[in-house]
């Protein structure tokens, strides 16, 4: 891989480069994770576009072994309420932060608050 690929690759924290990203969202935003919290509120708090144009995928159902299953349903009526479109697709695994349907990143690192102290690897 040459110097700019793997310059684009990291083992920490994705936060901050997610933000960059939900910030400078134009027109769409799609997250998906099988496992997230109020971690994802926090992120889209920077989002300029309406609610309605910021889709979150995940799996909601009861055995998707979510460590915090309590949690995630909090975080999720919360992005109802707020008017975000919220999916459900079982045995979802994929991490992606979609913008604009031209920029992602995609990685092991979930939405969560307790995935930012672990050492994943996310490209953007």
């Amino acid at each position: 891989m040459g110097k700019t690929v793997q310059e684009s690759f990291i083992a920490s924290d994705a936060t901050r480069n997610w933000r960059t990203m939900i910030r400078g969202a134009g027109e769409s935003i799609t997250l998906c994770s099988p496992f997230l919290d109020t971690h994802v509120l926090t992120l889209l708090k920077v989002s300029r576009l309406p609610t309605e144009n910021v889709i979150v995928i995940t799996d909601i159902s009861p055995e998707s072994g979510a460590v915090d299953y309590l949690a995630q349903l909090r975080a999720l009526r919360k992005l109802i309420l707020k008017g975000v479109q919220v999916r459900s697709l079982k045995r979802l695994h994929a991490k992606v932060l979609w913008v604009d349907e031209a920029i992602f990143s995609v990685g092991s690192q979930n939405f969560t608050k307790f995935a930012r102290s672990s050492r994943e690897t996310t490209g953007f």
